[in-house]
């Protein structure tokens, strides 16, 4: 893993549909806008409207949509847990 990356995970019911290394990951939640860098303190929220994160060996901005599901930090490791359908 590069420095300064984080490993994100997005899975939904049918398994997993993406996993790699990021800069950073950016989503809502009730309070506001959620920034989550590399030494991101640990946190489990609901996240809604989707999550956008930048790509740590292109630096391409990439956007996974969806209502609402499940963000949890810890360490430098994102999971995010869709829905089932």
């Amino acid at each position: 893993m590069q420095k300064n990356s984080l490993m994100l995970k997005v899975v939904d019911r049918s398994g997993v549909i993406y996993s790699g290394e990021v800069s950073s990951v950016s989503s809502k939640n009730k309070k506001g806008k959620l920034d989550i860098l590399t030494l991101h303190a640990n946190l489990v929220s609901v996240v809604y409207e989707g999550i956008s994160f930048i790509d740590a060996i292109s630096s391409v901005e990439h956007k996974i949509g969806f209502p609402f599901a499940i963000m949890r930090s810890y360490k430098d490791s994102v999971t995010v847990l869709l829905p089932g359908s």
